[in-house]
């Protein structure tokens, strides 16, 4: 197998509520350890609206970690906290990103039995960032799912991909 990226950092959380009242499952924190991977998402995480979010057509959310420079300097007074993890993804990796990452793609995750699928792009969540949807050159994130045959899985950052 060649590694083509390695993931960087994996995120998971409860859902919560922006400071509008909304209720979102944007609030991400860092795993540190192993974490399982289930045909629903990543074991311990919520999503707040299942119609758009979860569920085994959109199980995990990536993120490049790179496209972070673009949006900060969209948004330079917030580019202390816009850092991986805090767009809600589930997966930050480096080199994995809209020029060389399409719909349909697989991709095998460590070294064992893991395969993932691209499974369609993703834009900022109308109730969670409605501002970041209209900044020119926003690269798209995607949520994965895991190939019918596999029922769960492991990841860790430092995984090859």
């Amino acid at each position: 197998m060649t590694s083509i990226s390695t993931i960087d950092s994996l995120f998971a959380g409860g859902a919560g509520y922006l400071p509008e009242g909304q209720r979102s499952g944007i609030f991400k924190q860092r795993i540190t350890d192993s974490v399982r991977v289930e045909a629903t998402g990543i074991l311990g995480d919520e999503q707040a609206n299942l119609t758009v979010h979860g569920g085994p057509e959109k199980a995990v959310h990536h993120y490049p970690a790179e496209n972070y420079a673009r949006i900060a300097q969209a948004f330079p007074d917030r580019a202390p906290q816009l850092v991986p993890g805090s767009l809600g993804e589930n997966i930050s990796t480096r080199f994995l990103c809209e020029t060389n990452v399409h719909i349909g793609d697989i991709f095998q995750v460590g070294n064992e039995d893991q395969f993932w699928q691209v499974q369609l792009a993703h834009r900022p969540c109308v109730d969670d960032l409605d501002a970041l949807s209209a900044v020119p050159g926003l690269a798209p994130d995607w949520k994965r799912r895991l190939i019918e045959r596999v029922k769960w899985s492991q990841a860790r950052s430092g995984q090859s991909t």
